[in-house]
């Protein structure tokens, strides 16, 4: 539990670090580190509230956004406007000029319909006039391309100028995203080691209370164990040793059918399986795990000649008692041994006296 507790501690201080990241990132219009700041905290959140927290980050990304398209949208609108003035500038000098070129036509056509001479020459005079005063048609065309000339390079220096500006911007901005990952790396490595130092910190800590509580238990075990072999007397029971009857195979030579302490009392008279040949080998496969020559003696019963076999273990209470189930002889009995073990569970039993023979194969001793 304490480390799963330190597994969501981690979790909640990632997610923090993600969002503070992600808050960060749509300050500076980094639309991508943004996305991928909140996918990062979408990932760790874990209850309702974390998951508000994302849903505002989404919502506050997708408003910074609109507001750049909208910024983007004004800027452009205000390019389209200086253009169309300049160009309705443009329009207005052409329609003056054409005006003015009107109005001459204008007064030579009325000096034309005058008979008098004085009149045409008054009339003249005003043509040399205006024509003095306005400039001629290759003029006014070179003035114009010059000026159009001009806006145009205008234009253009003014369109490289707004393009260097943006590289600068956007390489400020790199730099300054690229200084808020090393600092949120910075951060994160820090957090970490001071998060893994108090890890090591509270383990060993824990590690000193454990030992410590462990050894409380201990003493306190020890007490009470001794409390209690002083107040009652040990008990335990006196078993003997599980015996293994094993008879030759009527058809095949050196295979062997035996009954031992592993066969179930209800399932007495089924025989071993024959997988193995030898005697030693369907002794161990009857139950007598521990059977050796050293422990056999020759017998027949109900016309099968075979071998009793000790078995070097106590009779457990499940066990088939072949000497009771027989009737086996004294001489047989008496060689098994005697265990010691404990009561009222039988385990931890040891070897008590050799070759005692019967007592009464269990009796509880006080």
């Amino acid at each position: 539990m304490r480390l799963l507790q330190q597994l969501d501690m981690l979790d909640e201080l990632e997610f923090q670090e993600q969002v503070d990241e992600a808050r960060e990132c749509i300050a500076a219009r980094s639309f991508r580190c943004a996305e991928r700041s909140i996918h990062a905290a979408d990932d760790l959140s874990v209850n309702k509230e974390q998951e508000t927290e994302v849903s505002l980050l989404r919502r506050s990304l997708s408003n910074e956004r609109i507001v750049l398209r909208r910024e983007e949208q004004e800027e452009r609108q205000r390019r389209l406007a200086r253009i169309e003035r300049r160009e309705q500038r443009e329009r207005d000098e052409e329609r003056r000029k054409k005006e003015k070129w009107q109005e001459i036509a204008r007064l030579q056509q009325e000096e034309l319909n005058r008979p008098s001479t004085s009149a045409a020459a008054s009339l003249y005079q005003a043509l040399d006039r205006v024509n003095a005063s306005v400039p001629s048609i290759e003029e006014t065309s070179a003035n114009l391309q010059q000026q159009i000339n001009r806006t145009n390079r205008e234009y253009a220096q003014a369109k490289r100028n707004r393009e260097a500006e943006e590289r600068a911007y956007q390489a400020e901005q790199s730099q300054a995203q690229a200084r808020i990952e090393q600092q949120r790396r910075d951060r994160a490595r820090q957090e970490q080691a001071r998060i893994e130092q108090q890890r090591i910190d509270r383990a060993r800590q824990q590690q000193a209370q454990e030992r410590e509580a462990d050894f409380a238990r201990q003493v306190a075990l020890a007490k009470q164990r001794k409390q209690e072999q002083e107040k009652q007397p040990e008990k335990y029971q006196l078993v003997v040793e599980s015996l293994a009857f094993c008879w030759e195979h009527d058809t095949k030579k050196d295979h062997w059918r035996c009954r031992g302490p592993g066969h179930n009392k209800s399932l007495a008279n089924d025989a071993t399986s024959l997988f193995e040949p030898g005697l030693l080998q369907q002794a161990r496969l009857a139950g007598c795990l521990n059977a050796s020559d050293n422990y056999k003696q020759a017998w027949k019963y109900d016309d099968k000649s075979g071998y009793v076999m000790h078995c070097q273990k106590a009779l457990a209470e499940s066990d088939a008692d072949l000497a009771k189930d027989y009737g086996m002889p004294g001489y047989i009995r008496v060689k098994r041994k005697i265990y010691k073990c404990s009561y009222p569970i039988q385990n931890n039993c040891a070897v008590y006296m050799q070759g005692a023979g019967d007592v009464a194969n269990r009796q509880i001793v006080q």
